[in-house]
């Protein structure tokens, strides 16, 4: 099977520091959890608030959704945290 994205959702979790979204390979569902710190370079500035998160992750979202492919590829897990050294400096935005 290959991995899809048919739902949209994604979600802040605050608590963690981390945007959960998920992925479909066939009947399996898998959960992404990506750091929000990806977004800023490993510093998470005070003023970002839940909706700063979501809008870069949705301005973002083509890269990625192929940075969770790659890595779903590599470890077929049923929940992923995308790990910042293969993020890299791709994610980087501003508010």
């Amino acid at each position: 099977m290959t991995l899809s994205f048919a739902n949209p959702t994604r979600d802040y979790d605050e608590r963690r520091r981390m945007i959960r979204f998920l992925g479909y390979d066939g009947f399996s569902r898998i959960q992404f959890l990506l750091p929000v710190a990806a977004f800023h370079g490993g510093k998470s500035p005070a003023d970002w608030q839940t909706q700063d998160y979501l809008m870069a992750f949705d301005r973002l979202r083509s890269r990625i959704l192929e940075i969770a492919r790659a890595s779903y590829g590599r470890k077929g897990r049923p929940t992923i945290e995308l790990d910042l050294k293969a993020i890299g400096s791709s994610l980087q935005t501003v508010n």
